[in-house]
């Protein structure tokens, strides 16, 4: 037994008998892929506005239709292995994602991206479960990271089956018509650099003049691309038709960690979110935030100060905290002096 098993042993252990949270979660040893399975949403009613369904029902409908998501992790090489930290899967991931899978966070037929997105969880989820228009998955532009971000892409939307026409019936799950796949993408992208790239990426308006060359062009080994190229579902995706040409949702999950890195992050979300407008009031873009306290509460506190100054609308939505039966309510006042908040998420939307 090497080192890596005994110490993952040692965390788990922690869980089953002492309730205390990992910080992370590895895969497999003997397969490499960490498979998600949704875990149980606190049973309150009280989310964002545009929310789709109430904890409760939602679970007994998400056990009817949801596969689990197997997922490989990147490894990013020496000089970016600290700074992306995406070799786990984080509690904040997969928090995001359960609040995709239960309808808790509408994304239907919306333009979604995703940044810092590691293994791309919660973007998979919103392209498979919720229905997304399409989905844009972005992180740091190297090969390491692109292309298992490709692969988990492509094998979480392939079918029981392995079947390409299968695969894109799943995709494309809750549409009028079956056969046709949410156009999704991935995109290498530095933040606070230029978001042509990603805006290049929204999917068209009208995916249904694209089914003929998804069902052909459908990628099934990943491909190693260059920092400055896209990966695709098909390269036929146009540019998004709406006022703004941006992004409707976009998916945050454990990227505030590194203050120094607020500015910059800030910078993008400004670039590519959806603005409020006269002509269309309604029509503004949410990003959906989470963050572990395993690093404390100080990079959040800051990340949301530097927002609000820049005129930043924040919502603070829940605390919740990793238990063994699935996420339970949590809030500052449970915190032990001196004692690091493991498995504790906090959830909250900006708006522009």
């Amino acid at each position: 037994m090497d080192a890596e098993d005994i110490t993952d042993i040692f965390d788990s252990s922690l869980t089953t008998i002492f309730d205390i949270p990992p910080i992370g979660f590895a895969p497999d040893h003997s397969t490499g892929l960490y498979v998600y399975n949704p875990s149980p949403l606190p049973s309150v009613d009280v989310y964002p506005s545009g929310s789709l369904e109430s904890s409760a029902s939602a679970t007994t409908r998400a056990g009817h239709r949801r596969r689990p998501v197997e997922l490989r992790l990147p490894q990013p090489p020496s000089n970016l292995y600290t700074t992306l930290q995406a070799n786990l899967i984080w509690p904040s991931a997969l928090y995001l994602a359960d609040l995709l899978v239960y309808g808790q966070i509408n994304v239907k037929e919306k333009k979604v991206a995703e940044l810092g997105a590691g293994a791309g969880l919660p973007g998979i989820v919103a392209l498979r479960d919720g229905g997304a228009e399409g989905v844009v998955s972005t992180d740091w532009g190297v090969k390491e990271v692109l292309s298992v971000l490709e692969d988990n892409f492509t094998r979480a939307c392939r079918a029981e089956d392995g079947s390409a026409v299968d695969q894109v019936r799943k995709c494309g799950q809750e549409r009028d018509t079956e056969d046709l796949l949410s156009p999704w993408k991935v995109v290498g992208h530095q933040w606070g650099t230029d978001p042509a790239p990603l805006l290049n990426a929204l999917p068209s308006s009208n995916p249904t003049s694209h089914a003929s060359s998804l069902l052909s062009e459908l990628p099934h080994e990943p491909r190693t691309e260059p920092a400055d190229t896209v990966a695709t579902s098909s390269d036929q995706l146009g540019r998004h038709s709406d006022p703004d040409g941006k992004f409707d949702i976009l998916l945050l999950a454990d990227v505030l960690w590194t203050t120094s890195s607020h500015c910059v992050l800030l910078d993008s979300i400004n670039n590519i979110l959806r603005r409020p407008s006269p002509q269309y009031p309604g029509a503004y873009g949410e990003a959906h935030i989470t963050a572990g306290l395993h690093t404390g509460r100080g990079p959040v506190k800051r990340f949301i100060a530097s927002a609000k100054e820049r005129g930043m609308k924040i919502h603070m939505v829940r605390e919740v905290r990793l238990g063994r039966n699935g996420w339970e309510e949590y809030d500052e006042s449970l915190a032990k002096p001196g004692e690091e908040e493991r498995g504790v998420v906090v959830y909250f939307t900006l708006r522009l």
